[in-house]
């Protein structure tokens, strides 16, 4: 998957990037291609590209993080399975060759951890990238998202993502790849310039020995999914063979024998599964919107679609408690060592109070306030209620949730191994951990900004 995102950008680049660095630029004129008109002339990227860089962003963040589990890269032997021996190392020389032509970004950016201060300034605004956002709280990638990129006030903001996006890309195939320890490019001069190449061995494997390696480790891979007793079978099936002749022919007899003796073992192994598998039920879940949740985010930074959705007919919006008692602490005091810096501190605490001052004083007739145990209450004046033993704001949250959730759902016949919940409520957060915790308790959730724009608000 990342060789052919990889593959896919390299080529797109030459023609869908505005602005291009001078001897790149050249080098297109001569060959007559002029970038496209893009639908946004202060995007750096075209559309098309556009749409494929934050995912190549994420596999960057992900390379930079866990050299420990993908270097060294796998030995050659397994890039002999895969269709053209596709090499996705020279792909990846040759987009960072291309990122280091890029040089230094048109528009001012800072990068400030979440843990401390710094990039506080006024002037500068955090730069929100979508796949930072989607993947927010995801184990694997937290260490990439415990620094903030800033951006000028003045700049355009999807050309500074762009960019942010384009710096985070230097640094991991420029500089990164270079210096992780084995290498995997290196700097080589040529008579066109300074180019990065692989250096990481993808040739197949072409002696008889190799391939036999390659039909042995297969077999490995297989006898891992038997059980004990079959396995057992399988090696006193090994020692009595070894025991026989041992010529070439013979031991190619005795490899395919074993391996047929594998593979039926694994066939049994798999109608096992199949018939544990036919007792299993599937969930369907219909979804009419009537309530909805948003989380203590969604007030502070979208405040005006939360009202657009309260204005809207079909729907009433339950605000929890907790989410009010979280947003009353954030609009008296929001840590500055939280956000990272004084300006995004600042903006927390004035959308908290923004948001409070609409809940209390406004007083819309479509939005009413819940406990976790899904009582409504008639005013948001009292925010005391019983505590939920362990549980964190989160559980709180999707608590109410559930309330609204009817259990008679549970209680229908299960038809053809099919079992259909009906759901009137929706969870709007952006919290990928809430999210998660949100389908396993069968719960609707969505996006803010998705669900306004499906409900057509905005």
């Amino acid at each position: 998957m990342f060789g052919g995102l990889v593959q896919l950008v390299v080529e797109l680049l030459p023609h869908h990037v505005h602005h291009l660095p001078h001897h790149h630029q050249d080098h297109h004129h001569h060959h007559g291609h002029q970038p496209p008109a893009a639908v946004d002339p202060h995007r750096l990227f075209s559309p098309t590209l556009a749409y494929f860089m934050p995912p190549l962003k994420a596999w960057c963040d992900w390379l930079l993080y866990h050299s420990s589990v993908w270097n060294p890269p796998p030995p050659a032997l397994e890039y002999c399975s895969l269709q053209g021996r596709a090499d996705t190392w020279r792909s990846v020389a040759e987009l960072a060759t291309i990122m280091r032509g890029f040089g230094a970004p048109d528009v001012t950016l800072t990068e400030a951890s979440t843990a401390g201060g710094g990039g506080g300034s006024l002037d500068m605004v955090p730069l929100k990238l979508t796949e930072d956002a989607f993947l927010r709280g995801y184990e694997p990638l937290l260490p990439a998202h415990a620094t903030v990129t800033y951006a000028a006030l003045n700049s355009h903001t999807g050309r500074a993502c762009d960019w942010a996006r384009v710096t985070r890309l230097q640094t991991c195939l420029c500089q990164f790849l270079c210096g992780v320890d084995p290498p995997v490019l290196r700097l080589q001069k040529t008579d066109q310039g300074d180019v990065l190449v692989s250096i990481v061995d993808t040739s197949p494997p072409d002696t008889p020995t190799a391939a036999r390696l390659s039909f042995s480790a297969s077999d490995v891979e297989v006898e891992d999914s038997l059980s004990e007793s079959d396995a057992s079978e399988v090696e006193e099936d090994m020692e009595v063979e070894t025991a026989e002749d041992d010529t070439p022919l013979a031991s190619t007899v005795k490899l395919l024998t074993h391996r047929k003796k594998v593979l039926e073992r694994k066939q049994r192994q798999q109608r096992k599964l199949q018939s544990l598998l036919e007792g299993s039920v599937t969930l369907e879940m219909e979804v009419r919107p009537r309530y909805l949740v948003p989380d203590t985010n969604c007030f502070i930074e979208h405040l005006d679609v939360v009202q657009a959705l309260v204005n809207s007919a079909p729907y009433t919006v339950m605000v929890p408690l907790v989410v009010l008692n979280e947003l009353d602490g954030l609009s008296r005091d929001a840590a500055v060592a939280k956000y990272g810096s004084v300006g995004h501190a600042v903006r927390v605490r004035e959308g908290a109070a923004a948001a409070l001052h609409y809940l209390r004083d406004t007083k819309p007739q479509s939005l009413k306030c819940v406990t976790s145990q899904g009582s409504v209450l008639s005013s948001t004046t009292f925010t005391a209620e019983i505590d939920m033993l362990d549980a964190t704001n989160d559980d709180k949250i999707l608590s109410c949730c559930v309330h609204f959730c009817s259990d008679t759902t549970q209680r229908r016949p299960i038809r053809a191994g099919v079992r259909r919940l009906y759901r009137e409520v929706v969870l709007l957060t952006e919290d990928r951990n809430l999210r998660v915790k949100a389908h396993a308790r069968d719960v609707p959730v969505r996006d803010l900004l998705d669900f306004a724009h499906w409900a057509g608000v905005r």
